[in-house]
């Protein structure tokens, strides 16, 4: 179940359409939520809306982030706009309202069912959406390789699903247990070792506490390693001798060495071909990272699936009573940024009271006055 700190009318609106809404537990006080969390015999999340005073966001980081019996906690609005919370606490996730329906199925614990699968082609097809064959193979191809725990890289342009892809492989995999970071966010050699494995008190300055890192997180479960190609070399040397059965240490920890058990989904907007020519990933990490590749496929490759996704979405957003007529011109679009373009115009073309109308591509079309420079200066 999860807990939602909201006085929002708006989002428990939005809440009664999402597949979770039955483990949804809306709140109006942080003091309510304590109370409630307090007593709640299960694992449970935290989601904060927009309308989370600063005091309820103090409150939730000092009293909760460090709870093992919390699955996520999710915040609505952007991480700048919350003082003490870092990326690398990896079940801590920064999304807009929109996005919410889509992020949860992932995060939740499945129900177990009577065959003792936790992922089937049934539940995924909620997550990615499309009736056609080229989408009903990939969901089949990732039940087989989650159920398989090997290690897989996914690669697909920007917006094309990746990281739904690479929660529900480790869904699939019968584990809800997972840990994610974006090599490409961190910066530094130094940052990325600290995230990655981990520090111990007075390793350097700033280092007030004992920190574990990313692979403590993953343990038993799955790390997610989001623009993999960005990793230094230096430290994808580092991670492999972990991936070889061997442990690591922390920073500022040389006298004990840790043992982890994960398998890593890595994903890259590169194709690969472009990893091999551009030569920024080692060919021995590569190979133990990708036993299984899941390329996916563009948008404009089954715009026969735009239909669907449009009016999922739709639900998702609220704007089910009123769809948008002209589904041609969204199919007849290239959309160059892939699904992710394509919910950003489902909302714009209803907040511009377009859904009945003929469709014209600068009613929608982003990504292409982007690349064209037809935005103000």
């Amino acid at each position: 179940m999860f807990f939602i700190l909201s006085s929002s009318r708006s989002l428990r609106r939005m809440a009664n359409s999402w597949s979770t809404a039955d483990r949804a537990r809306f709140v109006t006080s942080y003091e309510r939520l304590a109370k409630e969390a307090a007593a709640c015999r299960k694992d449970f999340g935290i989601i904060l809306g927009e309308d989370a005073s600063v005091e309820d966001i103090r409150a939730v980081s000092v009293d909760f982030l460090h709870n093992s019996r919390v699955i996520f906690i999710i915040f609505l609005v952007p991480c700048s706009d919350h003082p003490g919370i870092h990326v690398a606490h990896s079940h801590v996730h920064f999304t807009t309202k929109d996005q919410l329906g889509l992020l949860l199925p992932a995060l939740l614990p499945q129900p177990q069912e009577a065959s003792g699968r936790d992922v089937d082609e049934e539940r995924l097809s909620h997550v990615l959406i499309g009736s056609s064959d080229i989408m009903r193979k990939l969901r089949q191809l990732i039940i087989q390789i989650g159920r398989s725990g090997c290690n897989c890289l996914i690669c697909g342009e920007s917006g094309s699903g990746k990281e739904d892809t690479a929660r529900a492989v480790a869904g699939a995999g019968g584990s809800s247990k997972t840990a994610f970071m974006n090599c490409a966010a961190l910066g530094g050699d130094g940052l990325v070792d600290s995230h990655l494995f981990g520090y111990k008190k007075g390793a350097f300055t700033g280092a007030y506490e004992d920190s574990p890192g990313i692979l403590d997180a993953a343990d038993g479960g799955s790390l997610l390693l989001d623009e993999l190609e960005e990793l230094p070399p230096r430290v994808q040397a580092k991670l492999l001798r972990v991936l070889d059965g061997h442990g690591y240490n922390r920073i500022g920890e040389a006298d004990r060495e840790r043992q982890v058990n994960f398998r890593v989904i890595g994903m890259s907007n590169k194709s690969v071909t472009s990893l091999r020519k551009e030569g920024r990933m080692r060919p021995d990490f590569f190979m133990r990272i990708a036993c299984e590749l899941i390329e996916l496929p563009p948008l404009r490759e089954h715009p026969e699936d735009i239909g669907e996704i449009v009016r999922h979405h739709e639900a998702l957003l609220g704007y089910g009573e009123d769809p948008i007529q002209d589904l041609d011109s969204l199919m007849a679009y290239s959309w160059p940024g892939n699904v992710r373009e394509l919910v950003n115009a489902i909302g714009m073309i209803h907040r511009r009271g377009k859904a009945s109308a003929r469709l014209e591509s600068t009613d929608f079309a982003l990504s292409s006055r982007f690349e064209e420079g037809l935005f103000m200066e």
